[in-house]
Formats: structure tokens, C-alpha cells, sequence
């Protein structure tokens, strides 16, 4: 009798789940298999941000994106240096089990199955999703699908889910709600809280639409809005910073 991987009936069962939550959840396994490494990390940060305590950032060395993540005390980082993947499976095991909900991104999976047969890279993939579940945390793969065959991304697709999140080229912001990205971002970088009321005085929007807009940018995953005693300040995710840097 054929055994039945507990990952696979995950991507039966929780699609629609998945697309009303629009953001990855705890216990399952992703793929991201067209972003940059950039935009992947940051949607990685983000969701460190937004909905963890702490991620583990597997990838090749990168001066940029590592200055970047070390900036950031809840990401670890863990370089692909000629380890084997025991040792990958070992630290993310450990990471998870010490880190319950935490998030895992194995960036630069090119590297590895250069180093690695596919059928070493898949068995060891199992593994890991297995351990993901076990201990609610999540996980994501990134890579350029051009390195895997037909048989190999078919494989890979039916063992992960497909990322939620959104890159960055496909999100639309209008001029108005630009202004308060743009706002919020000044006030963020300078350690200043800024309240709603003054945004809505700056801007001249009244309470009412600004409040409006500040939902529409936190479904968009753009800002946060953290509440200190009656006062609601907002504050940009790291996707919300990496659109207004593309347009400096």
C-alpha cells in the first residue's frame, strides 16, 4: 500500500483557507519560485515582523541582503557553505523546536542541487515540511524553476504550497495613499510616533477617509498599526519601505 505524505493532503484541504488569510500559516510549507532574492527577503522580514518572534534566513553570502538582516535582531542567519544537508535539517529542527512559530527561508536552492542529487535535495525536503508541521512554525523555498526539470518542479509543487504573498510589482498605490506611506515613513525613520490626527491635520483628510485608507494599506500588508494607551500609530512593513525605495 502507497503511503500517502501528511504535506500533500495540505494542499488539498487549506487552498481556500489560504487565499481568505493571504498570508502564509503556521504548520505549512511554501515555495516561492519566480521572486529576486531580494524581494523574497522581503517578504521574508515581513512576515518576521508581522506575524512571528523570530526567522532563520538560510542562503549564500550576500553583503547587501546580510547587512540588511543584521539589522533585524529576530533573524538568524545560516550561510550555504559547503554544509550537508543533515546539517540544514539539523539547524532548522533545532531552530523550530527552541523557536515555536517561527518562520524558515531556504533562499538559493540553486546551490544545492548543484552540490546534491535531486532525489537527496526531495528526501531531505520531506523531512524538514514534516518538522515544520510538527511544530507550527513555517516555511518557504525560494529558487529560479528553471533549475529543476518538469518532473522535479512537479514534485516540488505537490509536497509545498504555492507563497500567498504578494511581489512587490503587483502592488498598485495610488498618489493619496503614496502621501501617507510617504508620511509615516518620515516620522518612522526619525523615531517619532505620529498619530492619526496628525496625519489627517498634514494631509488634510478627514478622520473618517484617512481611517479608510490606513485599513486599505494594512490589508495590503503596507503599515501596522500599534496602539499606545488610546493613541494608534502606524508603522511601515518592510514591503511598504521597499516600494517607496524603488521610487527615490
Amino acid at each position: 500500500m502507497s503511503k500517502t505524505h501528511p504535506s500533500s493532503n495540505k494542499n488539498n484541504t487549506n487552498t481556500e483557507q489560504i487565499k481568505i488569510n493571504g498570508r502564509p500559516i503556521n504548520g505549512y510549507s511554501y515555495y516561492s519560485l519566480d521572486s529576486t532574492h531580494e524581494s523574497i527577503f522581503h517578504l521574508f522580514k515581513n512576515i518576521v515582523e508581522l506575524y512571528c518572534d523570530k526567522g532563520l534566513y538560510i542562503t549564500r553570502p550576500n553583503q547587501d541582503l546580510l547587512n540588511n538582516t543584521i539589522t533585524s535582531k529576530n533573524i538568524e542567519i545560516m550561510l550555504l557553505k559547503q554544509k550537508n544537508l543533515d546539517e540544514i535539517v539539523n539547524k532548522i529542527k533545532n531552530f523550530v523546536e527552541k523557536n515555536k512559530k517561527s518562520v524558515i527561508l531556504l533562499n538559493r536552492v540553486d546551490y544545492l542541487i548543484s552540490n546534491f542529487t535531486f532525489n537527496q535535495f526531495i528526501k531531505n525536503l520531506y523531512i524538514i515540511t514534516d518538522i515544520i508541521s510538527e511544530n507550527n512554525s513555517t516555511f518557504i523555498l525560494s529558487g529560479k524553476p528553471s533549475f529543476f526539470d518538469e518532473k522535479q518542479l512537479s514534485l516540488i509543487k505537490s509536497e509545498l504550497l504555492p507563497f500567498p504573498g504578494q511581489n512587490l510589482e503587483e502592488i498598485q498605490i495610488k498618489d493619496d495613499y503614496y502621501e501617507i506611506l510617504e508620511l509615516v515613513n518620515k516620522y518612522n525613520k526619525n523615531n517619532v510616533l505620529v498619530e492619526f490626527k496628525k496625519i489627517s491635520d498634514e494631509l488634510s483628510i478627514n478622520r473618517k477617509t484617512l481611517s479608510k485608507k490606513i485599513n486599505y494599506l494594512e490589508k495590503q500588508e503596507l503599515i501596522i498599526v500599534k496602539k499606545f494607551g488610546r493613541s494608534k500609530t502606524p508603522y511601515l512593513t518592510e514591503n511598504a519601505k521597499a516600494i517607496l525605495s524603488k521610487n527615490l
